[in-house]
């Protein structure tokens, strides 16, 4: 059953929030489906019959790390052994087992590994573990908590990148059935994705979904056309039209009924799950004279798309609110992504801080734009434009720790670092 209340965000003081259910109705997709379409942060806990429970960290819609029984010391060797001969690996092993360190712990003691490749590491055995809970029984219960304690030990270095993750679940999970019920649904009708969702969505996918992101940013297109175009005959394309339905990025054209939330139909409560919402799968129509109005498909106890009674959140944000977000997302992995560039290629710094003011312009809330903006003016020479976005930023984030050391580091004579700014120190020029 769910119990209190079901406002589940980033907001404070959310630790009593808890949403129980079990696997049965739902998957392990679907629920990381919500938790992007959300933004939500907090922990998601899975509790086989008869065994250890484990624990997904979700931040901002995203996995940042896990825990749980799946971690063995043979995932453990499995997910370093593409990154170490197996020599090192098994000097590695030895000095875990003689010291008693985590696997990990003994690469990076024995410094074997850069620190991007520990990273990847974990990262991959974070996806086999999460592969092999979305193949848990149906009766595994979940329970999903807005908790802000995330042990520090358990966080990968970033997030795992969400859609390919959901991809992952969708293609180990029990119940193929839905994603072909939710496919066949579109019948003959084209899907297409928006232009400015799809070039947000480029910037960080990768895999199969990118491909299919790329063919539909071009042109709508019908499953069959899809089919006939995939580079690869093993793409999953399926179960990623699937993943892009979940999370609201796929669109379907003469589709009235996507516009509105369906009809909910209340399904009597058992002892084994929550009560859930559902919409009813209309025929597909053969290409006829007719087409009946188009609805969320459904096989499941859960809409594969959730509408405004959802169990993630109170109401499903509007569509711009969503898009805004993964836009603001994309922007600031661009902008991080132009500010290593600026440190390995000196000559882009003018460029690329064109490029990042541009993107603090356009969202100028988000406090890591303008930070990493600040420090480009610095990298420019232009301490004092890099000043003036420092203490714009700290107004409204003062938090944030790296913003307040370089202004402080600005306001005690610090400037920046290109040749430009070394000249004008050294012949007294004004900044």
């Amino acid at each position: 059953m769910n119990e209190g209340n079901r406002s589940f965000g980033s907001g404070a003081a959310t630790s009593a929030v808890r949403t129980r259910g079990q696997l049965g109705p739902t998957s392990l997709a679907e629920l990381l489906a919500e938790a992007y379409n959300f933004a939500f942060s907090g922990t998601l806990r899975l509790e086989p019959e008869g065994e250890a429970p484990s624990t997904l960290w979700i931040e901002h819609g995203a996995v940042r790390g896990a825990s749980g029984p799946w971690a063995t010391d043979a995932l453990k060797e499995e997910s370093l052994s593409s990154l170490l001969p197996p020599d090192i690996l098994s000097l590695a092993q030895r000095h875990a087992h003689d010291y008693g360190l985590e696997l990990f712990e003994a690469v990076e003691s024995l410094k074997l590994l850069p620190a991007s490749s520990v990273a990847a590491g974990r990262e991959a055995l974070v996806v086999q573990g999460v592969r092999s809970l979305a193949a848990l029984s149906d009766s595994t219960r979940y329970e999903l908590s807005a908790d802000p304690v995330q042990p520090v030990a358990a966080h990968l270095a970033a997030p795992i990148e969400p859609l390919n993750l959901i991809l992952v679940c969708v293609l180990a999970g029990k119940h193929p059935e839905r994603v072909d019920s939710a496919v066949a649904a579109f019948g003959a009708r084209k899907v297409s994705l928006d232009p400015i969702g799809a070039r947000s969505l480029l910037a960080t996918l990768s895999g199969p979904i990118r491909s299919l992101v790329e063919g539909l940013a071009r042109s709508p297109l019908r499953v069959e056309e899809l089919q006939q175009r995939r580079a690869h005959p093993s793409d999953p394309l399926p179960a990623s039209l699937y993943v892009l339905w979940l999370t609201h990025h796929l669109r379907v054209s003469d589709a009235p009924a996507l516009s509105r939330p369906p009809t909910p139909i209340k399904t009597p409560p058992t002892a084994s799950s929550p009560p859930i919402r559902v919409s009813s799968l209309p025929p597909v129509a053969p290409a006829a004279r007719s087409v009946p109005p188009f609805t969320a498909p459904s096989s499941s106890g859960i809409p594969p798309r959730r509408t405004a009674t959802s169990d993630i959140a109170p109401a499903d944000p509007s569509r711009a609110e969503r898009e805004h977000r993964v836009r603001e997302r994309a922007m600031e992995a661009k902008v991080e992504e132009a500010w290593s560039l600026a440190q390995a290629d000196p000559s882009s710094v003018a460029r690329l801080s064109s490029f990042a003011s541009k993107a603090a312009s356009l969202f100028p809330g988000n406090a890591r734009i303008g930070f990493h903006l600040a420090c480009l003016y610095e990298r420019e020479g232009r301490p004092g434009d890099a000043r003036a976005e420092l203490e714009r930023v700290l107004a409204f984030a003062p938090e944030l720790e790296e913003a307040q050391a370089l202004l402080g580091r600005l306001r005690n004579g610090g400037s920046g670092t290109s040749v430009g700014a070394r000249l004008k120190r050294l012949f007294g020029g004004k900044e």
